[in-house]
């Protein structure tokens, strides 16, 4: 457990070092340029002060190569992570603790074989197999245009900082800028995925979930939830929606596109235009941070426009470019919407319409392929087709993002673990897929339940499953009537039934349930019938 939660936390702790230390280090320089006669005297310690900068500029560099090649699973990430330990040793002590966590986890046996994405995965038939996944590598006008959008960055930040000092605003402290360049960071994607919700709200989605940076707010059938995870899948932002009925999809679909680089775009000129007007405002430090968040924005409004590929999808141009063209992933992007339709309409899995399934589970390089298959997996399961969902979520869980990027590796692997207790009989894999850390797109309560009623019922604890499936049959009852709730409900029936099957009271828990379903039909008739007139209830022969 240790190990898995250790590598995406020092991935992103090497992402935040490199950033902190090319960003900084510049500014200190420049500033020690302008006033070295007022700090230092020897000419000698003033060169040993920019060798150190330099060096500490050199151990930005390694953080953020290391960081990228675990970003994107590459066979040289240990090797940069090596690296980048080595150099980080002499920063006392920060940079010595870092170093020492990135060294042990390139010697630890069992976190080397994840740092080269040599991963055990556990099929539907339990059998234990290990793979070498391998990752698709980014063509040059991608590295191109990633590489630009961070230097522009790099480079516009800093000489945005000189000109409002220049115009006499206070500049920020070394920790505030720090503070503020982070801020500006999630905010500027909070601003960007609050573009998608408004937008979407305006075409008619329904708002599911939305995360920006660590945070992550879904709304559930229950309730809301707001989480702080890690998890690398979610750290660009991104928002669910569902739409409210199939008409005009495609074009609605563009209108919720659209409206992030919009919202980046609207963002970053109010930014630039609150930090032209802090000096007569008198923000004090305010105004370089809305510089920081105006320049921001319209890097990443931008570069979000030029249609191409990036790590774990595609830029919302790319998407645009997709769905206006017709093209095959932008046909994958419509089902995937279409199948949203369970969550705000009466339309079941099992009636998703084959065209979809096979869209979304045509292109195994698709990003979306695992999920595609998840659906594909959950359409057969409605459907009883039980051979067909195993080979379905066997394929999604064999995908290279479905354990370690992608943001519903929450939702796969407590589904993996339903799956190995109630129909493989399997309760180690199951108990297995259960201890997954909790990252991502947040599981239905009730389907939680679900999946630990079917756990107990493998166990021999049948008093307890029972209880569990009463809870889950209550939070049912509070749900909406949708497509995804009849078929979440029809699975809990199946667990109910096996655990009948153990105890021997099948015969007898049916015909409660008939019971109560004739007692129901009996009172909702009487519902339905006229008020009786006195005359009639005075006629009415005695029962």
């Amino acid at each position: 457990m240790f190990v898995s939660r250790s590598v995406p936390y020092i991935r992103n702790i090497l992402w935040a070092e490199g950033v902190l230390f090319c960003l900084s280090v510049p500014q200190v320089a420049a500033h020690l340029i302008e006033n070295s006669a007022s700090y230092v005297e020897h000419e000698v310690l003033l060169s040993a002060i920019y060798v150190g900068l330099g060096y500490v500029f050199f151990v930005g560099l390694t953080a953020l190569a290391a960081a990228y090649g675990l970003e994107q699973n590459r066979r040289w990430s240990p090797r940069a992570l090596r690296i980048s330990a080595v150099v980080n040793l002499p920063i006392v002590p920060i940079g010595s603790l870092i170093g020492a966590w990135c060294l042990w986890l390139t010697i630890n046996r069992q976190a080397r074989a994840q740092l080269i994405d040599e991963v055990i995965l556990v099929s539907a038939g339990g059998q234990a197999s290990r793979k070498r996944i391998s990752s698709r590598h980014s063509s040059w006008p991608e590295r191109f245009a990633l590489i630009a959008q961070f230097t522009a960055g790099l480079l516009l930040i800093p000489v945005m900082a000189e000109r409002m000092k220049a115009q006499g605003s206070p500049a920020l402290g070394y920790w505030s800028f720090i503070a503020a360049f982070i801020g500006a960071v999630v905010g500027g994607i909070l601003c960007h995925e609050l573009g998608h919700v408004i937008a979407g709200s305006l075409a008619g989605f329904r708002f599911q979930a939305l995360s920006a940076g660590p945070l992550v707010a879904s709304h559930l059938s229950d309730n809301w939830r707001i989480q702080w995870v890690n998890s690398s899948g979610l750290w660009n932002g991104m928002t669910i929606m569902s739409p409210s009925g199939p008409n005009a999809l495609r074009t609605r679909a563009v209108i919720f596109v659209a409206g992030g680089p919009l919202g980046s775009l609207i963002c970053g000129a109010a930014a630039l235009g609150m930090m032209f007007a802090a000096p007569q405002l008198q923000w004090g430090g305010a105004a370089e941070f809305f510089g920081m968040l105006g320049v921001i924005e319209l890097i990443n409004g931008a570069a979000n426009l030029i249609p191409f590929r990036v790590p774990g999808g595609f830029t919302d141009g790319a998407r645009l470019v997709q769905l206006i063209g017709k093209r095959p992933e932008g046909q994958r992007f419509l089902a995937e919407l279409a199948f949203g339709l369970s969550d705000t309409t009466t339309l079941r899995p099992k009636d998703w319409h084959p065209q979809w399934i096979q869209a979304v589970t045509e292109d195994e390089t698709s990003p979306g392929f695992s999920l595609g298959c998840y659906h594909a997996y959950v359409y057969h399961l409605d459907r009883g087709e039980i051979d067909d969902a195993s080979v379905w979520l066997a394929r999604c869980m064999d995908s290279h993002r479905a354990l370690r990027r992608d943001p519903y590796r929450s939702i796969l692997a407590i589904e993996n673990a339903f799956f190995e207790a109630r129909h493989m009989k399997n309760l180690d894999a199951a108990k297995e897929w259960l201890s997954v850390p909790r990252v991502g797109i947040p599981a239905e309560r009730f389907t939680i339940l679900r999946v630990r009623a079917a756990i107990h019922i493998a166990e021999g604890e049948r008093e307890l499953a029972g209880e569990v499936i009463t809870n889950a049959l209550r939070l049912h009852a509070m749900s909406p009537a949708t497509g995804r709730q009849q078929f979440e409900r029809a699975v809990l029936r199946d667990v109910e039934d096996w655990l009948d099957e153990l105890t021997g009271a099948g015969s007898l828990s049916r015909l409660a349930q008939a019971v109560r379903e004739r007692d129901t039909l009996i009172a909702a008739s009487k519902a339905l019938e006229p008020p009786q007139s006195p005359i009639q209830r005075l006629l009415r022969p005695p029962s």
